[in-house]
């Protein structure tokens, strides 16, 4: 097993520097620079977290540019290294499910995902066995993160893909209501700031990792991993987000959510 794949199974994610040169952040960046605003406009929402996918975004005049992206040849290096003998075919980043998103920060107000776990925290009767048989596949729950500005959004507790919520976990997990509606303009600043300060407090007495991503990074991470989003107003935000894909991955989206489209985080 190599270095890198034996940190990603052990920790259930991988930090990886100067994966990206300039050229092609810059490249990236003028691709999607009006896309914050134009979402933020078109939803109403000032606060909205994501645009996705955009493949199928009409502000997004040629989608045509996300594969020449993901041609880079270091992460192709880090794609096969992890999952050559694992994903048969090892695969394409070109996206063949199209469900690439850009992931922003508020405009008005300081809100979190709260802490959780894909699909099993983001789906009401979702068959919670099913979602615990597929932990160990490294076919499954596979997401990057590739930051176009500096951004230390994501928060994750590692190694707690493999394994149950602890106690403390859990309690922070069904607290998640709170940290999602500071989104929301009319709550107290008080009282949103009071939120950020616990939830702060309470993932770092869990063991929580805060990932500070600069513009060249790659973040690969398991989905099933305890992890939250703490979004900041005053940070510029764009990244992009997306996943390692497999057939079985695939079958288990279109069996779970109906369709073959983007997975929650």
């Amino acid at each position: 097993m190599s270095d890198i794949r034996e940190k990603y199974v052990a920790d259930g994610f991988l930090h990886l520097r100067e994966v990206f040169s300039e050229a092609e952040l810059e490249f990236a960046r003028q691709a999607v620079s009006h896309l914050p605003e134009w979402i933020r406009q078109h939803s109403g929402n000032a606060n909205v977290q994501r645009l996705q996918p955009l493949q199928r975004c009409p502000a997004v005049a040629d989608p045509a540019w996300i594969k020449a992206f993901y041609g880079n040849a270091r992460l192709s290096r880090v794609v096969d290294e992890i999952f050559e003998d694992v994903i048969v075919p090892t695969p394409n980043m070109s996206r063949d499910f199209q469900v690439t998103g850009l992931l922003i920060g508020p405009r008005e107000h300081w809100w979190s995902t709260g802490l959780h776990r894909d699909y099993r925290d983001l789906m009401e009767n979702i068959d919670v066995e099913t979602w615990l048989s597929h932990t160990d596949d490294l076919r499954m729950f596979n997401q990057i993160n590739i930051p176009l500005h500096p951004d230390p959004s994501l928060w994750v507790i590692p190694g707690s893909h493999d394994r149950a919520d602890t106690k403390d976990e859990a309690t922070v997990v069904r607290a998640r209501d709170r940290y999602r509606e500071c989104q929301d303009r009319s709550m107290d600043a008080r009282k949103t700031r009071a939120y950020r300060s616990e939830l702060i407090d309470a993932m770092q007495a869990c063991g929580g990792v805060n990932v500070q991503a600069v513009p060249g990074d790659l973040i690969l991470y398991r989905s099933n991993i305890l992890h939250c989003g703490i979004y900041e107003p005053a940070a510029v935000r764009m990244t992009l987000h997306d996943g390692i894909y497999s057939r079985q991955w695939h079958d288990y989206v279109l069996e779970t959510l109906g369709h073959g489209t983007a997975q929650p985080g």
